[in-house]
């Protein structure tokens, strides 16, 4: 059996956006791109996408950088999508890409 590349949500809000709307976009550290990536949610496979890099974002452009793709984040506000990126990578988050998802399959 060949093992497919993987993205994990254990993030409710991007999560919930992107079963609802069928794509959302997240912010990782650089990972593989492309279609037929395997969607993990608390480690339960939840389907299939592809998975676009979309731009590298430096931490000193982060919120100028993000700001027009948080409608499509799964959080109400920027700064609620700014402290879970902080929490996750911490304050000098560095190395981060904005990528796209889009659910191709549902399990």
């Amino acid at each position: 059996m060949i093992k497919l590349p993987w993205i994990s949500f254990n993030v409710k809000e991007p999560y919930e956006h992107l079963i609802k709307y069928g794509m959302v976009y997240t912010m990782r550290r650089q990972r593989k791109q492309g279609s037929k990536i395997e969607v993990f949610r608390l480690g339960k496979r939840i389907g299939l996408a592809s998975v676009q890099k979309i731009k590298y974002v430096p931490y000193s452009q982060l919120e100028t950088l993000l700001s027009e793709f948080v409608s499509q984040s799964g959080f109400k506000k920027l700064e609620d999508w700014l402290e879970k990126i902080y929490r996750m990578y911490g304050k000098k988050a560095n190395n981060l890409y904005l990528y796209k998802v889009t659910l191709e399959k549902v399990c």
